[in-house]
């Protein structure tokens, strides 16, 4: 999450905060000045300003302590020590207001311990439920935002790899390789033989580190998609207990919702008055186990009410709304004659009204958790579009690492081979064969440079027949080694995969001359059900070590296929490669 959404985040904060402690000041006052005007105490102006005051201050204190731990998130603060504290000095405060005042026990009971926490409660939780949703709004939106923008970067990403690729393969090896063919041309023979060497290893080099780093290079965009701030996997549902969205400050107006409550039971306890003490008891315990009620409906209320879930909510208000109606009765008729009596609609219409702040919450968590929910298949999303995204930097890699290790190798390879024999040719006095290897080794390397220039949309050629991929082959280096080829070809064999048996084909082939000095090799391809076995049996010498890995080899690895190398009765290197039919 950036620092602007951040503030953004606090700015709302703060501002629900104050308006939630403006109303609890309107609330206070309004309701104060109405049963008391109602009551006929004529004192109710100066007790209810003074009272106000008091609520007005505490009010304030709670919304500072309730951001404070919004913005601070010291884990050394304990929420419900700040809590008690925090009622501590509200409850002073009373009463000191209380022992100038003295206002009458029972009013101040329903007034200030009953009728305002409960709608408090109420409005209170109003706002934090548009907060909430406007905030989960907006933060699928940034996150939707984020993932567009990942999708967007991801596929410039992908083109702008390829294209610094292809550019480094054909800025640097374009140019090296038509400036062999200069030399070759201007008659520099020795040096651009040596030259067309040292070349055609780079390349073979280049091409094997490209797929050996693939792994390695293909984690730097992981990283850098993934900075700002949405990771696969980060965002979990959770459903907090009513306790933890009072506790631990979730939304910042809920702290002051939870102080509210307690405060008629500490202000009780402070001043030591049984009558109302034994109520606030009664209360703050049907608070606590409405509490754990709470948390088993959080947990199992269903994202759509059911009409049970309705017809529990419709009554719940009805039976608010009558407890409300048969307090404020009594306090009119019964007050001066039976004042036990106040408490008992008071305790319905409080236990009523924490039962609904349950419901209220529940509805919170459940847009939190749809918004977590969200989250989750936003950054699913984002996993994925990275893993294509390394899927798909794999495959140009690899691509272009098959087409250099493949024909431009390959003919680099030739070439070289063309050279020796020329000077082979040169040094035995064959001067008959000289202008015919130069046209050999012009040709290749003209060759080169075009499947050079043209590698950023070069496709794979789709052969009709394994025949004629093999006859391919053999005509590449044609003059320079005899190849020659067999087929026995099935019917289960699918021609999608001819294309990689003609590259590994070529790739043995390369190998031979390039390693083994071979002058023939013979290919035999056999083709079964289970898979294609390929057979390269030469007359160069044997390997004195064994073959290390390259790209060649890599390629028969990303296939699942399996190599070895053995000798014949007749003492010539053989080997042997399989694939599955189904590469």
């Amino acid at each position: 999450m950036s620092a602007e959404t951040i503030a953004r985040r606090l700015g709302s904060r703060w501002c629900c905060a104050w308006q939630v402690g403006a109303t609890l000041v309107v609330m206070g006052l309004v309701l104060s000045a109405g049963l008391r005007l109602g009551l006929g105490w004529p004192s109710y102006l100066r007790s209810t300003a003074v009272e106000v005051a008091a609520d007005a201050v505490g009010a304030a204190v709670l919304l500072i302590a309730a951001v404070t731990v919004l913005r601070t998130r010291d884990t050394r603060v304990q929420p419900v020590w700040l809590v008690v504290v925090v009622w501590i000095c509200v409850a002073a405060a009373r009463l000191v207001c209380s022992l100038l005042i003295s206002p009458d026990p029972i009013g101040a009971t329903i007034t200030f311990n009953v009728a305002i926490p409960v709608w408090a409660l109420v409005v209170i939780y109003l706002f934090a439920t548009m907060d909430e949703g406007r905030s989960g709004a907006r933060e699928i939106a940034e996150a939707n935002a984020e993932l567009i923008e990942i999708q967007e970067h991801t596929q410039d990403l992908l083109e702008q790899e390829e294209r610094r690729l292809v550019d480094a393969v054909q800025g640097r090896m374009a140019a090296e390789v038509a400036g062999l063919r200069e030399s070759v041309r201007a008659g520099a023979l020795t040096g651009a033989r040596a030259s067309i060497t040292a070349l055609a290893d780079r390349v073979a080099y280049y091409s094997t580190e490209v797929v050996r780093t693939a792994s390695h290079r293909l984690r730097e965009p992981d990283v850098a998609l993934l900075g700002a701030g949405l990771r696969p996997g980060s965002a979990q549902v959770q459903w907090p207990s009513l306790f933890d969205v009072y506790m631990r400050a979730r939304q910042p107006v809920v702290l002051p919702v939870a102080l509210i409550a307690m405060r008629g039971f500490v202000g009780s306890l402070l001043r030591w008055d049984p009558s109302t003490l034994l109520v606030q008891a009664l209360i703050f315990s049907a608070l606590l186990a409405l509490a754990w009620v709470g948390r088993a409906i959080i947990d199992r209320v269903a994202a759509r009410p059911s009409p049970r879930e309705l017809i529990l909510s419709t009554g719940l208000v009805i039976f608010l709304a009558a407890m409300a109606v048969w307090g404020f009765a009594l306090a009119r008729t019964q007050a001066p004659a039976n004042p036990g009596l106040i408490p008992l609609p008071a305790i319905g219409v409080f236990v009523a009204g924490v039962f609904i702040l349950g419901r209220l919450v529940s509805g919170v968590n459940l847009r939190w958790a749809r918004v977590t929910e969200e989250l989750a298949q936003v950054n699913s999303a984002l996993a994925a579009a990275n893993r294509e995204l390394m899927h798909e930097l794999g495959q140009v890699r690899e691509r272009l690492a098959d087409v250099l290790h493949g024909p431009v190798q390959g003919r680099l390879a030739a070439a070289s081979m063309a050279l020796r024999l020329y000077a082979d040719a040169q040094a035995s006095g064959r001067e008959g064969d000289l202008p015919a290897t130069l046209r050999t080794t012009t040709l290749l390397l003209d060759r080169a440079i075009q499947d050079l220039e043209q590698i950023g949309q070069r496709t794979e050629p789709e052969w009709t027949s394994l025949g004629a991929g093999l006859e391919h082959v053999a005509q590449t280096w044609a003059g320079l080694v005899t190849v020659t080829w067999s087929v026995a070809e099935g019917d289960a064999f699918p021609s999608s995969s001819r294309t990689l048996v003609v590259a590994i084909a070529g790739e043995l082939v390369t190998n031979a001359s390039r390693h083994a000095d071979a002058r023939n090799v013979d290919l035999a391809v056999r083709v079964a059900s289970e898979g294609v076995e390929i057979d390269a049996i030469n007359d160069g010498r044997p390997p004195r070590v064994a073959p290390r890995p390259g790209a060649g080899l890599g390629m028969v690895a990303r296939h699942d296929g399996t190599w070895a190398i053995d000798r014949t009765a007749d003492g010539r290197t053989r080997v042997r490669v399989r694939v599955p039919v189904s590469a």
